[in-house]
């Protein structure tokens, strides 16, 4: 289907940090909500086949009870640890049973217990997801460009493309992203950070962040957004 891009003012990407589709919606297709999308599944031979082992112990996905609940650890998320959880694929296909996230978790957690990994939310516990998910449409089949960690995706996400498949301590690769696109196109853009902003990493972006008006910090978007809103046209 054809878009009239003459009738959209302003494109929003939010970005955070990751979590599973099962973990923040997985609940919408549950009975009690009924949403048709590639989510949980109440039925047992469903959960069954998605329990999580560690040593002689299976664990199943079970409604986290305390949405301010933080994890103990940030699971792990290396090249090596995302091949542990993925697990190991059916001969002769890429049918990963993702099954190892308990065990690639297990060295965070030292809690007894059901794994938090394990965990899924519901609506009343997730308000603001729930309500996008209400009014917006669904990726449910959308996954990270690559199995690595957070850098290269990051680079994936702004660029298309990335120069390291490992997360680095220090500067990122020089590489294009979508704001030297957008600059070179004559289209405007901004982006709202909370803390120092990710490509702060690049240093050819380091003067454009500190002295430019195109990095800004998050508490002003709420002003800014609705200034967007009622005049879109003469945002700067």
């Amino acid at each position: 289907m054809a878009i009239d891009l003459s009738l959209i003012d302003t494109i929003v990407i939010v970005m955070m940090e990751n979590r599973s589709f099962d973990h923040l919606l997985g609940y919408l297709s549950l009975p009690d909500w009924n949403r048709p999308v590639n989510g949980l599944r109440p039925d047992d031979a469903w959960r069954q086949q998605f329990a999580n082992s560690d040593g002689n112990q299976s664990f199943l996905p079970f409604n986290l009870q305390n949405p301010a609940q933080k994890l103990v650890g940030d699971p792990p998320h290396e090249r090596s640890n995302i091949a542990i959880q993925l697990g190991i694929p059916q001969p002769g296909t890429l049918n990963y049973p993702m099954t190892g996230f308990v065990k690639s978790y297990s060295g965070a957690e030292q809690s007894s217990g059901q794994p938090i990994v394990m965990g899924y939310f519901a609506d009343s516990q997730v308000p603001t997801s729930d309500f996008f998910a209400a009014n917006y449409a669904i990726c449910d089949a959308w996954f990270a460009s690559l199995p690595a960690s957070t850098q290269p995706n990051r680079l994936m996400a702004m660029s298309g493309s990335t120069l390291i498949d490992v997360n680095r301590s220090f500067e990122l690769p020089e590489q294009p992203l979508v704001y030297d696109w957008l600059s070179n196109l004559g289209i405007r853009w901004r982006v709202y950070h909370d803390g120092l902003p990710f490509f702060a990493m690049m240093p050819k972006w380091i003067p454009t962040i500190m002295t430019g008006q195109h990095f800004r910090a998050y508490n002003r978007l709420r002003v800014e957004a609705t200034r967007i809103t009622m005049c879109p046209r003469t945002w700067t």
